[in-house]
């Protein structure tokens, strides 16, 4: 059942969060829909896609392993049944106190016992408490699984640098100016690169053929601050590019066409073997 949940602006910004494909980032916030008050919620592929995507053709079980791989979820069993479970959940939602318990076991197999309410505020005239949208968290609701949560307690002048925030070290086969170039953009968009943005860039390079360095390349050509295949196959339009022949989309199609009508006619030919004029 879906439920009401709170979103800040935070979520469209977040470093971690965009190195991700589009449809895994709207996923992600599908899921706080379909968590329950404990964010949990069965790990179901077919059964979270019919909830988020009922008319769009996508691997949703692919997409959740995406998002636990950059721990924004965590995926476990606990005897036999597969689970998920939203990172962070209780520090940047507020589910409304009328709201069903957990069913879901958590990570460690231990139910969630839900207390009563205390010191309530009165009802509002329609009945019912505020809206949990009436309670916002001020923090960016995207949860920040790579921070230690104490560190909010330590103020800011005090606080160590953490590696996650350290910038890694050139990788192999990227030239030394495109990769300061590359720096220079991310730095003007106030995006540090890190180990899990440099992950993101490189598997979307793997998908659109390219090596690393050549996806960077790229970004520095277009002032991407990040690369996406998609969007690399969209701005290419087919073509060479990077010393490699990319169809474009018209292309594939037709080429998909032939092969179609290549395989239907051999096997007319093959049913016509024999028979007589």
């Amino acid at each position: 059942m879906a439920r009401s949940r709170n979103i800040k602006p935070g979520f469209f910004v977040n470093e971690d969060l965009v190195e991700l494909g589009f449809a895994t980032r709207l996923l992600f916030a599908g899921l706080w829909t379909l968590a329950d008050r404990e964010g949990r919620l069965e790990d179901r592929p077919k059964k979270i896609k019919i909830g988020v995507f009922p008319a769009d053709d996508v691997n949703v079980d692919e997409m959740l392993q995406e998002l636990h791989d950059a721990k924004f979820i965590l995926r476990y069993e606990v005897n036999g049944e597969k689970y998920v479970q939203i990172s962070n959940w209780s520090k940047h939602q507020n589910p409304h106190h009328t709201e069903k318990a957990s069913d879901i076991p958590d990570a460690n197999g231990a139910l969630t016992v839900k207390q009563p309410a205390k010191n309530q505020k009165p009802q509002e005239s329609d009945g019912g408490n505020l809206a949990d949208s009436g309670f916002l968290i001020p923090d960016s609701l995207i949860p920040d699984s790579l921070k230690d949560d104490s560190a909010a307690a330590i103020p800011a002048k005090a606080r160590k640098p953490s590696r996650s925030s350290s910038s890694p070290v050139k990788p192999d086969g990227v030239d030394e100016r495109v990769w300061q170039d590359f720096h220079a953009i991310r730095k003007a968009k106030r995006a540090p690169l890190t180990d899990t943005a440099l992950d993101g860039i490189r598997r979307e390079a793997d998908k659109a053929g390219l090596s690393l360095g050549e996806a960077i390349a790229y970004c520095c050509e277009a002032g991407w601050q990040g690369f996406n295949a998609g969007w690399y196959a969209d701005r290419t339009k087919g073509g060479v590019v990077g010393g490699r022949f990319l169809p474009n989309k018209q292309e594939v199609l037709e080429a998909r066409n032939r092969a179609v009508g290549d395989a239907w006619a051999a096997e007319m030919r093959a049913k016509m073997k024999g028979v007589p004029a």
